[in-house]
């Protein structure tokens, strides 16, 4: 149950001082996200966050979540990377780099282009370090003359761009190149040399072959193959795949270079492939569909090298790297998340994982949006936001909104129905594992027992019993004989996440899950982790209790405290 707000947190959020304005791009520091507004609920606490009213909403690349804020430039966004409650600014960045389908085909690189100097002919490639939110520049100086756009793609150590072209109004359809970098001539060499107007989209690289679909002037679509170790007298080759060809009333919608090397794709909306060393002409695979009812772009996922998909019927398949396809279920309509182990869908007002590796499956406590490791995020019917540890089985409603993201396992954010992004910060006591254990005691005794798998221990004060549980109404009354199945093992100590300190000592300790005590080093590491009430409901014990205890590593940093 969602813990009412209290008074208390009402003067956190009045004392957030001096409120910041909303935040601005200013590139290459980590800075604390600033707050207009926060509430501390217990195990968690919510902060409205300090960003402009037209921000995206937060969206993941691999395990990274970002939110971007649109520039005066068409299609450039200036980009924040949201980790550890803090972020990091990357100014100036394209729409392309905010698409999944291209994280994935570019192997989890953030990488993008942009012009560099005051000429519009030249362009950098630039690329983010996921760690810590730094640019460095890949290629320095690539010439496209005439060019009004260009976009990336990588495989390996090879690099490849789709250059759109200014024809001034000469054609109806916008046009482009497909070229691949030569590092040793500084130059990009285009993918089979032409004359006639098009526009082409590159769909994979692999191996120095390109995956590509061509738009003619008339609409009318085709997909090649473009080889970049088949030269002539025109440069590299390419050629077309048999039976591609379709009217501007068909299309293809995405594409990839299975493992070895065969081509699978989407065409009128139907799943093929093509392997050019066996097949005369291309592999239709009757049944296996791309939904028409979605929008394209959330009708299919990239992980890896896995590609997830759902049909018109709400079926939801996945093809590994060798195009072997599984049917998963059926689900929610547009409500799946593909991770390169596992993947989620929902399932009416709840959800499933399943484990793509053994098959194994369990269920979810609502639709899930993202995660990170055991940590579960995601909505309801209703529009709650919700946390989910699957190691504790413990859910926590965060607040309400859309689109919920996890950074890590204790950060989570999302966009209110009010436009604004807001911060969950999941306290370490609400991910320990306490959900296990048990309070027992005979009724001719007032010597109270935790339990905890197959043993038992003495409980000595209530200040322990009351780190575990919420009230004496969790102790059960039991037999001798259910009482003597479980061993006797000791003395309970405080509960995983507690907070102590020695009398007469300033220093407060966090018990961990491994059973020692931590040092938090300074109030301005125990404020970021635990809110402005951290100094409430801290234990106080003697020297002797202090000392049945091992101590462990200092608590330095608000990332510390997953470690323990």
């Amino acid at each position: 149950m969602t813990k009412k707000l209290t008074l208390a947190a009402v003067a956190l959020a009045m004392a957030i001082a001096p409120f910041s304005g909303a935040v601005k791009a200013d590139a290459g520091e980590w800075e604390n996200l600033a707050a207009e507004a926060a509430w501390n609920y217990g195990d968690y606490r919510v902060e409205r966050l300090s960003f402009d009213s037209d921000v995206t909403a937060p969206f993941s690349l691999g395990e990274l979540v970002f939110v971007a804020d649109p520039t005066d430039s068409r299609d450039r966004y200036d980009l924040y990377m949201l980790k550890n409650g803090m972020s990091v600014a990357i100014p100036n960045v394209p729409a392309e780099l905010m698409s999944a389908e291209r994280f994935a085909k570019n192997e989890s690189r953030l990488v993008y282009v942009n012009q560099t100097g005051t000429s519009s002919d030249r362009f950098a490639v630039m690329e983010i370090d996921p760690t810590d939110g730094s640019t460095s520049t890949l290629i320095e100086d690539a010439f496209f003359n005439r060019a009004t756009a260009v976009n990336v793609m990588t495989d390996g150590d090879d690099v490849y761009f789709e250059a759109n072209i200014d024809h001034k109004g000469a054609t109806t359809t916008n046009q482009s190149g497909i070229y691949i970098w030569d590092a040793a001539e500084r130059e990009a060499d285009i993918i089979g040399r032409h004359w006639e107007l098009r526009m082409e989209e590159l769909f994979d690289a692999k191996d120095g072959i390109a995956f590509e679909k061509l738009t003619f002037d008339d609409s009318s679509k085709q997909l090649w193959i473009g080889d970049t170790h088949n030269v002539n007298y025109l440069g590299m080759t390419r050629e077309a795949i048999p039976g591609t060809w379709t009217d501007a009333s068909g299309n293809m919608f995405t594409g990839r270079i299975l493992e070895d090397g065969t081509f699978e794709y989407f065409m009128f909306y139907t799943r093929y492939t093509f392997d050019p060393d066996v097949d005369a002409a291309p592999v239709r695979h009757e049944g296996e569909y791309l939904s028409w009812y979605l929008p394209v772009e959330s009708s299919y996922q990239y992980a890896g090298d896995l590609l997830a998909w759902m049909d018109p019927e709400n079926d939801l398949y996945v093809s590994d790297e060798d195009g072997d396809v599984t049917l998963i279920a059926s689900g929610t309509s547009g409500a799946f998340l593909l991770e390169e182990d596992r993947i989620f869908y929902g399932v009416g007002a709840s959800g499933m994982m399943v484990d793509l590796d053994s098959g194994a499956m369990e269920s979810i406590p609502f639709a899930v949006t993202d995660a990170s490791g055991d940590t579960l995020v995601g909505t309801d019917e209703g529009g709650n936001i919700w946390s989910y540890n699957l190691e504790t089985g413990k859910s926590v409603k965060l607040g309400f909104g859309v689109d919920p993201m996890i950074s890590d396992d204790t950060h989570v954010y999302w966009k209110g129905t009010d436009g604004n992004i807001y911060e969950a910060t999941i306290l370490p006591s609400a991910g320990m594992t306490t959900e296990a254990v048990a309070a027992m005691k005979l009724s001719t005794s007032n010597v109270v027992y935790l339990i905890d798998g197959s043993s038992r221990k003495t409980i000595p004060s209530e200040a322990v019993y009351f780190s575990w549980f919420a009230s004496w109404d969790s102790v059960q009354t039991v037999s001798q004989d259910t009482l003597n199945s479980y061993s006797l093992s000791g003395s309970a100590t405080f509960a995983p996440g507690s907070l102590v300190k020695m009398t007469n000592d300033p220093k407060v300790y966090v018990v961990g899950e491994d059973g020692k005590l931590h040092w938090i080093t300074s109030q301005t590491v125990a404020y970021t982790i635990y809110g402005a009430d951290w100094n409430q409901g801290i234990v106080d014990i003697s020297f002797a209790d202090f000392t049945s205890y091992p101590v462990g590593t200092q608590i330095q940093s608000e990332h510390d405290i997953d470690l323990i």
